[in-house]
């Protein structure tokens, strides 16, 4: 009989406890790679993704103030620009659903410039153009509701006191990341808005990725001693300051991530123990059969690292998965969530799972395995 099987038939002796102990290390190691992938997405702002050229610049003061139109032209100006426009957030629902549908207001002529992911039909794309009223929509959110074009839609809003839009769908989008988005003319919602010459924030798409730095600090710079002075920084860098304002969301999930590890694994590495102490006895006797300890030692690390083994790789497994289904999902319908499972992350968890696997065996093997054979068979715990 070769280790492998010895080890298997081993593990098949309590099988629900090695179920359990597999499922508790798939389950921590799940855990810790999708909170680790959310921390590397988080803590990675300039990674390169569908909203790397595209900048927001918002008021510096604070995101209730509006700035004046005036500042497009400026903008437009600076090297490095390829599109530039006002922008307005409306986030609404349709009918009775409390799905958040983010709307988003720009210049239409430079809609398809500054997302540049999203692909219509040309003689879609001119009906938009030529209708004040006219919106794109994804194609996952029409699929959704059923929306064709030609059809007209009402959504309503919380934010702005019960406010509502009447949308026609003129375009339908496709996407490689988000699909979830309607993007409509960006003097109709300030018209309803009643706002005059003013804008909440500017759009900007950058000619390439070399000059987004440079770009941000020049269209600041240019405003320094403007009326409304302005802070400029990237689609994701814009989201992550927001939820910043909420917290330090890095810290969270640091904090989160440990509390969760440390306490399942100490499941982990208990239940481990357990299953040597309860076979003391039979350790014993194959010590006296004539097994040495070390290769006693060596089969009960062997069980443990096993588990530990297949359960990294449920874990893991379950992770990587989850992070591919959340990619392609999007922040605020602004933010694309590409998350990713890194060799490098996954590597340092199956470490951990192995560490925790073997030092939770030793010492109760050990001292199992020393014990003679009377001392064993009165062991209890």
């Amino acid at each position: 009989m070769n280790w492998l099987t010895w080890t298997v038939k081993n593990l098949n002796r309590n099988r629900r406890r090695t179920f359990l102990t597999l499922s508790s290390v798939a389950a921590s190691l799940f855990l810790l790679g999708t909170l680790g992938a959310a921390y590397h997405f988080i803590n990675s702002p300039t990674e390169a993704d569908a909203t790397q050229l595209l900048l927001m610049v918002s008021p510096r003061a604070s995101l209730n103030m509006t700035m004046p139109l005036w500042y497009e032209g400026r903008i437009r100006t600076l090297p490095g620009v390829d599109a530039v426009s006002p922008f307005g957030y409306f986030p609404g629902h349709y009918g009775k659903d409390d799905t958040l549908i983010p709307a988003l207001a720009v210049d239409p002529a430079k809609t398809f410039k500054l997302l540049p992911d999203w692909r219509a039909p040309e003689d879609e794309v001119q009906a938009f153009l030529s209708e004040r009223t006219a919106a794109v929509v994804g194609q996952s959110l029409a699929r959704k509701y059923g929306w064709k074009i030609g059809d007209r839609i009402h959504l309503n809003s919380t934010q702005f006191d019960g406010l509502s839009l009447e949308l026609t769908v003129r375009a339908i989008y496709t996407s490689v990341n988000d699909e979830s988005a309607i993007a409509m003319h960006w003097d109709y919602l300030n018209e309803v808005l009643g706002r005059t010459n003013q804008t909440s924030q500017f759009w900007v798409r950058a000619h390439s990725a070399d000059v987004v730095s440079h770009l941000t600090q020049a269209i600041d710079a240019t405003f320094h001693d403007a009326p409304v002075e302005t802070r400029t920084a990237t689609v994701k860098q814009a989201m992550l300051n927001f939820l910043a304002g909420l917290g330090d969301v890095k810290l969270m999930l640091l904090a989160v991530s440990a509390g969760v590890g440390f306490a399942v694994l100490l499941v982990v590495a208990n239940t481990m123990g357990m299953f040597i102490r309860e076979r003391t006895g039979g350790i014993a006797t194959l010590g006296a059969l004539g097994f040495r300890a070390a290769h006693i030692v060596g089969v009960l690390a062997g069980e443990a690292v096993l588990m530990a083994l297949a359960g990294a790789a449920l874990g893991l497994g379950a992770a990587a998965g989850l992070a591919r289904v959340v990619s392609g999902l999007s922040v605020g319908g602004l933010m694309p969530a590409h998350l990713a499972l890194g060799g490098a992350m996954a590597g340092m968890l199956v470490a951990v799972a192995l560490a925790v696997a073997v030092a939770s065996t030793l010492v109760p093997a050990c001292r199992a395995a020393k014990l003679n054979i009377a001392e064993a068979l009165r062991y209890v715990g």
